[in-house]
């Protein structure tokens, strides 16, 4: 995040500093903060983002070894409880509290820990000790909302970081568990859900909570009003189509389910469909393992990425050593020893050093896409999002607006802009498939300067999340050209980026290269691969309660063993792939009819005639 930004979107939601820096920090550290004179460690970072109404799976960000290892503690406290290790995880906790926090986020910390606590006696059942366990955190940053919990506030214009909004939510939670306070749970559900719709521009920020406020909203509406209960459920599943999120649809679709028996008339029937796809997922393919989470865009640890990507490009130490006008040394090899290592904190200075030195780019501990403000940050959401809808009219429209506004300087921005146009241009055919590679071989290269495609070197050199886009890019057309052995070598490449180099690399990204992967496989003939592949990215996608590929996951399983049913000359094996394309075809047609997915529709309406099914 280049300097100012924080202070250009505060200014443009209207919000004084007080409105952000109130029980975070003072107000020096966070001018310092806004002007790029001080560096926020990764929880402020989120805090502030959060009062600014920002996801914080914008930003991926660039840590130091104890950012980067309490980063990976938390993980593991989060992995535990996921996993319902309740006692791992109160041990995990106590050990997080050992850490050193002389710092002035201390509080954040203990805040987190407070939630974390509470979490842990929400799955104990020990609902009190979880409501306690939530005021104790939020009173850490945010009397206001404390005040306004325990039912005596008067003023009710305050700003909420996530970690907060997460407190506030769960309470309310915990109080319908608890039955209790049903009017004040009342008052506080639409508050939220007001503060939601009127302060809260990011549609990342608003799907994290939205549901979940209307879910307990439309069940104190089923006790009073169960028309306004029905018309929660159908908003609520609407919206969380639109951004294909399984955060609580299966629960509304349940719900809805219930309602409309109980008055009597007929609901949707997709709806009744894809909850029936669900339900077959749940008992025939998600396993009760539990993974670790990736964050949504990602966390590195700065000694990793300087490590990496100077044994990338082929550097020494002493090559990398740093002298001033004065003539001394500022990063000499033992110095850049420690560094990699996590013994010594660089300097910012240093660090631009290394990011220039190692063709980088402009060094920043907060990366984002693009840079600009809140409106350019939600267009290339939004352009993102229709990209996956196919919806290319309206990404040309988006493009145009976001290259008005953004400024083309910043190699990043341009890099985007000619991204977008490139794709578009190529779905709609007026670039054919060899020249689409060159272009964007040569867009990959506006930030990574040394790229070459027949590189085998492994995949160490750090990279954007869009070189990341990029490089799935490049690597499909290998798959179009039916140069499978060469396009399932670059999928490789890339996984063994995510799995093996750098664990806490983003999802957002690993999950379109698992589903690339995924298909380029059962091109190839790799049939059972490309199976177990879509398996484990139906799992990934209920770990991170995405919707956004299931029925595809599901269309790909049907199609393998549609192919194994062709190529198979054993009668009994026949019958047996048969019944599974079948059964997989006919659960990917439900999700695919929910979510209006007109290209699958057609593929499975093809596919079923080709191969004489059902």
């Amino acid at each position: 995040m280049n300097t100012n930004q924080l202070k250009n979107i505060r200014k443009e939601k209207k919000l004084s500093q007080k409105n952000i820096y109130e029980g975070l920090c003072s107000q020096t550290m966070f001018s310092k903060i806004e002007q790029g004179e001080k560096e926020a460690d990764q929880l402020l970072f989120y805090a502030i983002l959060g009062r600014l109404g920002i996801s914080t799976s914008k930003y991926t960000l660039v840590l130091t070894k104890e950012e980067s290892m309490l980063s990976e503690q938390r993980t593991e406290i989060e992995f535990c409880i996921r996993g319902e290790r309740w006692r791992e995880g109160e041990e995990k906790i106590t050990q997080y509290r050992k850490n050193d926090f002389s710092n002035v986020t201390e509080h954040l910390h203990e805040q987190y820990l407070c939630f974390m606590e509470a979490k842990i006696a929400y799955g104990m059942g020990e609902f009190e000790k979880g409501i306690e366990k939530l005021k104790i955190g939020i009173g850490k940053t945010n009397k206001k909302l404390l005040d306004f919990i325990n039912s005596v506030c008067l003023e009710q214009d305050f700003y909420l970081s996530i970690l907060e909004m997460s407190q506030f939510c769960m309470f309310c939670e915990l109080l319908d568990k608890l039955g209790k306070q049903k009017e004040h749970r009342k008052e506080l559900l639409i508050w939220i859900k007001n503060y939601l719709e009127k302060k809260i521009e990011d549609t990342e920020y608003k799907m994290k909570f939205y549901p979940m406020v209307s879910y307990f909203l439309a069940l104190i509406y089923r006790e009073e009003e169960i028309l306004k209960c029905l018309v929660c459920c159908e908003e609520a599943i609407a919206f969380l189509k639109q951004y294909k999120s399984l955060l609580f649809l299966k629960e509304f679709l349940e719900l809805y389910q219930d309602v409309i028996k109980e008055v009597g008339i007929k609901g949707k029937e997709e709806n009744e469909q894809y909850l029936s796809m669900l339900q077959f997922i749940e008992s025939s393919l998600i396993a009760e393992k539990v993974e670790k989470k990736r964050p949504h865009l990602g966390t590195y640890f700065i000694g990793d990425i300087i490590k990496n990507t100077r044994e990338y490009v082929g550097k020494t130490q002493e090559q990398l050593n740093y002298v001033d006008r004065s003539g001394r040394g500022k990063a000499d090899p033992s110095t850049l020893s420690k560094i990699e290592n996590g013994h010594r904190k660089p300097r910012k200075a240093t660090c631009e050093h290394y990011f220039h030195e190692l063709g980088l780019g402009q060094y920043d501990m907060k990366i984002a896409t693009v840079i600009g403000g809140l409106r350019v940050q939600e267009l290339r959401w939004q352009i993102d999002y229709m990209l996956g809808e196919k919806n290319f009219n309206k990404v040309k429209v988006c493009v145009k607006q976001l290259e008005e506004e953004l400024d083309l300087s910043f190699p990043i921005n341009e890099q985007y802009i000619r991204w977008a146009k490139v794709v578009v241009d190529y779905h709609d055919g007026k670039v054919p498939l060899k020249q689409y590679r060159e272009k964007l071989i040569e867009i990959l290269k506006i930030t990574w300067k040394d790229f070459e495609i027949e590189d085998e070197k492994k995949l160490i050199r750090l990279l954007s999340r869009m070189e990341i886009t990029i490089y799935i890019n490049i690597a499909q057309t290998y798959i179009e050209q039916n140069q499978y052995k060469r396009g399932i070598y670059l999928y490789q490449s890339l996984k063994e980026y995510f799995e093996e180099v750098y664990s806490m690399a983003g999802y957002s990204s690993y999950t379109l290269l698992c589903l690339s992967l995924e298909q380029a496989l059962g091109l190839s003939g790799a049939y059972n691969e490309s199976m177990l592949q879509a398996k484990k990215g139906i799992q990934t996608e209920y770990d991170y309660e995405d919707n956004q590929f299931l029925h595809t996951h599901l269309y790909n399983i049907g199609w393998n063993y549609g192919k194994k049913l062709e190529e198979s000359k054993n009668e009994i094996e026949q019958e047996e792939y048969k019944k599974a394309c079948e059964l997989y075809l006919e659960q990917a047609l439900k999700g695919a009819i929910f979510i209006n997915d007109l290209e699958i529709i057609k593929l499975i309406q093809e596919k079923k005639k080709i191969w004489l099914l059902v």
